[in-house]
């Protein structure tokens, strides 16, 4: 927010007097600076004059200086001295009356247009009371010459005080109108590209300024009739005309976040990113994004978001993605504590912005998020296992996904799923007489990621092909097999190679083991150590539990192990 000269003039001038020497503030930011250094106390003896006020007494008695003592806690509430008022005339007078500036301050404490020097005339007394005349005796003496001295320094006294010095407290009396001080408005911060700086009104003082390029970012608050304080953000740039934007109001204290950073891979121009927090258990967040082009600065919003949005360059290119979560995962599931939103990027170029979830450049915010939700999934979290298998599919590996979550998915969950639609849906709203329920979690899964836009998928598997998966469950009977492996399935003769033969997946795990082996062993010069090794290897596996995901985990770092080797 820009100050005008007009608003800068001193509308109060405090004056100290102290070891013979005036020092005067003319403006909020010098008694600000008095205080900081000491000079300046609710007890410090003052002058406070200014047009049609004049005031004398400690500094505590002066509005103005009272909330600056009351915010840095130097004063508790209290009722507020009256002040007694003076002519314009002597108040301009008086406050010109043997001034100096103090060299611990600040060199420019006397305001413009204030004499340099001390004036020619000098300034009119203080009023005195009437002449009072004694009669000395016929003889007189030095010590009737020091009585008669101390009697009249005496009564001048008293008269001077009498007419300067302040009254009692009385009643509240009406009052001229007094100019608010506003706190002192610490110098404009810089942002740099992809951090954000955070406002909150209670800690922050009003008109807090940030500066990310040619962006001038100003914070303040606007309260309510409700007492709520809602955040204003006002942009400028360059001669662009400033952008106002007013954020919710939902507590005491207003709030707010900005980021700068480069996102438009086409005009590769800096963006901002606002957000506010709009209040509620689980939501929101409200996120806009401020652009400037030919017809100026743009505010863009782009949604309310749980867990807000970022700009983060993930593939070094210097321009960065918009980063989020794809919510659509909250209470699908499970409830909102047990619920995983997947990562979603977005990316922008001519100020138009769209999905880039599937480029490979960005792989690599899903391998961060991967491990995760593999671990919620392995707690039996079905909000966890649809993150899970999300994810998986975004990295290209959804059978491996799909496997380990009809593994560990909890069966006995009594969450209501979502309900599919056999037609297109009106909004989020499918027409009646088109819903589809599922009969259990592996089926609404399928669906729900296929209708997302997460794929290729596995064929869906409905509650009692993950029986027949689950090793709990698995007769003594020896099942058929459904796929050969590296060994004769039908002589398997234990729980762990019969899931390996009725399970696709890790059938086609240990075909791919043993060709790694057949390999290693044709280029090892000690096959002999090499064999020993896999022997130790399939005991490990045939004596665990039998759970796909520990044996395709097993499957896979032993086939990139046996790759490595090139013993010669």
């Amino acid at each position: 927010m820009e100050v005008s000269d007009e608003d800068q003039k001193p509308q109060l001038t405090i004056l100290l007097h102290a070891n013979g020497r005036t020092l005067r503030l003319g403006a909020p930011a010098k008694w600000l600076r008095a205080v900081e250094l000491g000079d300046l106390s609710p007890e410090t003896p003052i002058e406070a004059v200014g047009p049609a006020r004049r005031y004398e007494g400690p500094a505590s008695g002066v509005p103005e200086l009272r909330a600056i003592f009351d915010r840095r806690g130097l004063i508790s509430a209290e009722p507020e001295a009256p002040v007694d008022e003076k002519s314009t005339t002597e108040v301009a007078t008086e406050a010109n009356d043997d001034v100096k500036d103090d060299p611990d301050l600040v060199s420019d404490l006397v305001p413009e247009g204030a004499p340099d020097e001390e004036p020619d005339e000098e300034p009119p007394e203080a009023p005195m009371a009437p002449p009072v005349v004694v009669q000395p005796p016929a003889r007189g003496s030095a010590i009737w010459i020091v009585v008669v001295g101390a009697l009249v320094v005496g009564i001048l006294g008293f008269a001077a005080s009498f007419s300067t010095s302040a009254p009692e407290p009385t009643a509240p009396t009406a009052q001229e109108p007094t100019t608010t001080v506003e706190p002192a408005i610490p110098p404009a911060q810089f942002l740099e590209a992809g951090t954000t700086a955070s406002w909150n009104s209670a800690k922050d003082v009003e008109g807090q300024v940030y500066l990310f390029e040619d962006y001038r970012i100003t914070f303040n608050a606007r309260l309510t009739t409700g007492g709520q304080k809602a955040p204003v953000i006002t942009i400028e740039r360059g001669t662009d005309r400033p952008l106002e934007i007013v954020g919710a109001a939902w507590t005491a204290d207003a709030e707010a976040e900005v980021t700068g950073g480069r996102m438009d891979a086409a005009i590769r121009g800096p963006v901002l990113l606002l957000s506010w927090y709009t209040g509620g258990a689980h939501c929101c967040t409200e996120v806009m994004l401020i652009t400037s082009g030919p017809a100026g600065l743009v505010g863009r919003r782009l949604g309310a978001s749980d867990s807000g949005m970022r700009i983060d360059d993930l593939d070094g290119d210097g321009i960065g993605e918009l980063i989020s979560s794809d919510e659509r995962f909250l209470y699908a599931f499970a409830s909102y504590a047990e619920s995983v939103a997947p990562p979603w990027v977005r990316t922008m170029q001519d100020r138009v912005i769209t999905d880039a979830n599937d480029q490979p450049a960005y792989r690599r915010i899903f391998e961060a998020a991967l491990p995760d939700t593999e671990k919620a999934c392995l707690t039996h979290n079905n909000g966890g296992c649809a993150a899970f298998v999300a994810i998986a599919a975004r990295l290209g590996r959804a059978d491996w996904g799909w496997a380990l979550m009809m593994e560990n998915y909890d069966r006995s969950s009594s969450w209501t799923l979502p309900v599919g639609c056999s037609g297109p849906r009106a909004g989020e709203t499918c027409p009646s007489g088109q819903e589809i329920v599922y009969p259990d979690f592996p089926t609404a899964l399928a669906a729900f990621l296929t209708e997302a836009g997460y794929g290729p998928l596995p064929e869906i598997r409905g509650e009692q092909d993950a029986a027949e998966l689950d090793p709990e469950t698995q007769p003594e009977a020896q099942p058929e097999p459904v796929i050969q492996a590296s060994f004769d399935c039908a002589r398997a003769d234990n729980a762990v190679l019969r899931l390996i033969c009725a399970t696709p997946l890790l059938a086609d795990s240990d075909l791919r083991l043993d060709a790694a082996y057949r390999k290693a062993m044709a280029r090892t010069d000690a096959p002999l150590q090499l064999r020993d090794e896999q022997r130790d290897w399939i005991f490990l596996r045939n004596s665990g539990p039998a759970e796909v995901g520990r044996l395709l985990r097993m499957y896979e770092e032993r086939i990139k192990q046996l790759n490595k080797d090139r013993r010669q």
